[in-house]
């Protein structure tokens, strides 16, 4: 360290997604390991943080948390040894269920952060501290953690009862002026896990509730650093006097920040600062880290090979739009939500890679049939509210050589099909006059779908409405299925 200066590095990493060994993705938190090794050599001053979303979305973090969930979890094994300082809180961390977070929560060193997640009935922070201070020679850094309120809206059935997610903008701004007079920290760090609203301004992506970094800085006085996550872009930009920055997403870069402070008599003055997004695919994993999930992921990649059935037709999908035709995959789906009663069922794209199912199916092929981790619901629906999100859903649509989505205005996991009840669409007339269906308006109907869609389409489905949610999820059910006469050979 020069005479009189303070150097600080810090490195963050967002959407991990899960990605613990080599051929998950190009890059993973293996080779992350290699770069902070070398950056912790040459300075004595690094903070490591993690934006969220590390612990799902993956093939191995499926296996760990549905078939050894009551073994340490991997990831968090990884992220001790790395020495993380501090990780933010993405929705997705929920995916495998709230018991699944707390017991990776329990085992990190490190601590986890959400402003804004509460405890539904005493509306405290549900997390502990939403924010920490690291010291360096008397410098002060504040992190603080935010989860975007409407990302969470989307994914926290798992969580109904347990949690309230205040409004983002207010609870940061109230927390970041808390941390200030309490602190009086010299550099603010926000982890935020949502993003910029001006990344999805011309979509229909584009929601307030979802994208608010930029409010949250124009309410909120004193963040130096905003690391935003979930949009799957890379960012690295000066906004007005604040530094955003963005890594992407499954590794494939990280965010390195270089500070260099200079000590005043009662206040550290930052005098230089570089900021750079460090591409992953050129580093090799490292060896160490990996000998510490060596038994891991020996086991992991036996299951991975393991057989799971035969099937004796033909469900794959060629593309996600083999959906939209007539298929026998999304009949096996409708057959699955049926029979978690509802005569009225309603089923999705299931995952833009899923792959359907075909011949001799492995427990790697089971789970890319259908990927997300979707749990079956009951909800009672009018035959209004039925009406309304089959217009949003076939508003996204139109024909050409066969039926298409504009993805600019849904996503394709979105678009909904039905069974039970007469219905049809004509994408030649405007949108929300599409659908044509038997249903009365007035009357309620039990109906069969995902948890996925009931979260998507949340603002047109009352609370009350949710009748009952599965345990057990739809890769499971498809499982089961398997290993029954009518799909097995």
């Amino acid at each position: 360290m020069t005479q009189g200066l303070i150097d600080i590095h810090i490195i963050a990493t967002n959407d991990i997604h899960g990605a613990l060994f080599p051929s998950e993705n190009d890059a993973g938190i293996m080779k992350a390991a290699t770069y902070v090794k070398m950056v912790r050599r040459a300075s004595e001053h690094l903070l490591l943080i993690d934006n969220g979303n590390a612990l799902s979305g993956s093939v191995s973090t499926y296996f760990f948390s549905h078939s050894k969930n009551n073994f340490r979890n991997p990831m968090i094994t990884l992220m001790n040894k790395m020495n993380y300082d501090a990780s933010g809180i993405s929705p997705n961390e929920f995916r495998y269920g709230l018991s699944y977070f707390n017991k990776a929560q329990a085992m990190a060193d490190f601590p986890f952060l959400s402003a804004n997640i509460l405890h539904s009935r005493t509306k405290e922070p549900y997390f502990n501290s939403p924010y920490i201070i690291k010291t360096f020679n008397g410098m002060k850094i504040g992190i603080i953690g935010i989860t975007s309120r409407g990302l969470m809206a989307k994914e926290t059935v798992e969580t109904v009862g347990e949690f309230a997610v205040e409004e983002t903008v207010r609870a940061a701004k109230r927390w970041i002026r808390h941390m200030h007079d309490k602190e009086s920290p010299d550099f603010v760090i926000a982890l935020y896990h949502g993003g910029l609203n001006e990344l999805v301004r011309n979509t229909d992506y584009k929601e307030l509730t979802s994208n608010e970094a930029e409010a949250i800085i124009q309410a909120s006085e004193g963040i130096d650093v905003m690391i935003t996550g979930h949009q799957k872009k890379t960012l690295n930009k000066m906004i007005d006097d604040t530094l955003f920055i963005q890594a992407g997403s499954n590794m494939s870069h990280l965010c390195h920040i270089q500070l260099q402070f200079k000590g005043r008599t009662n206040t550290f003055e930052l005098v230089n600062s570089q900021s750079e997004l460090i591409d992953m695919t050129a580093y090799q994993e490292d060896e160490q880290l990996k000998d510490e999930v060596y038994f891991e992921e020996k086991e992991f990649r036996q299951w991975l090979k393991s057989k799971a059935g035969v099937v004796n037709d033909d469900f794959r999908l060629e593309h996600y739009e083999d959906f939209l035709a007539p298929h026998p995959f999304k009949t096996l789906l409708h057959d699955l939500l049926k029979n978690c009663t509802a005569e009225i069922t309603c089923c999705h794209i299931p995952h833009m890679k899923a792959q359907g199912l075909s011949g001799m199916v492995t427990q790697h092929d089971l789970y890319n049939s259908y990927i997300s981790i979707d749990h079956p619901v009951q909800l009672l629906l009018t035959g209004k509210q039925i009406h309304r999100i089959m217009e949003r859903s076939a508003a996204a649509l139109y024909e050409e050589n066969g039926i298409h989505i504009r993805q600019e205005m849904l996503d394709p996991t979105v678009i909904t099909d039905w069974r039970g009840f007469d219905y049809s669409l004509d994408l030649d007339q405007p949108i929300g006059r599409r659908v044509k269906m038997t249903l009365e308006p007035a009357a309620e109907y039990i109906i069969g779908t995902t948890d996925y869609i009931y979260r998507q389409y949340s603002d047109l489905i009352a609370d009350g409405q949710l009748l009952k949610v599965h345990n057990r999820h739809m890769i499971e059910l498809l499982e089961e299925r398997l290993k029954s006469t009518l799909y097995l050979a």
